[in-house]
């Protein structure tokens, strides 16, 4: 299962649907792996919502993966044209999903790596991994 930052983030503030991305993290059948663009926007996105500094947030996200014994795939150049790919055909301003920069990356990444992908939000639903 490819993790994307939407439900890391959801899940170590213990928002609303954190529950949800609890249960789907119990019961995936495939190993857990994620990418260093859905690290850096968990950090972005907790370091200022937690009001932490930026290694406090990233020590939050390690751990996190680490837990899960999640892998953290390189970004290829396959998965960077990938991406542009998922931006001509979703990306703001091109399809309703809008996809923004990480999301294209965690899209060809999660394409890469052949397996579903836990999100929150209505992004990823309007593509054909949703």
């Amino acid at each position: 299962m490819f993790i994307d930052s939407s439900a890391v983030v959801e899940y170590l503030l213990r928002l609303p649907q954190s529950e949800k991305v609890a249960d789907h993290l119990r019961s995936a059948d495939t190993g857990f792996v994620s990418a260093p663009t859905v690290m850096f926007e968990a950090v972005s996105v907790l370091s200022s919502r937690l009001n932490c500094t930026v290694p406090e947030a990233l020590a939050l996200v390690q751990s996190f993966f680490s837990e899960l014994d999640a892998e953290i795939m390189p970004i290829t150049p396959d998965i960077g044209l990938t991406a542009i790919d998922a931006f001509a055909r979703y990306g703001k301003g091109q399809h309703p999903a809008k996809l923004n920069f990480g999301d294209c990356f965690t899209y060809a990444a999660c394409k890469a790596a052949n397996v579903p992908l836990l999100f929150v939000g209505d992004e990823f639903s309007k593509t054909d991994l949703g």
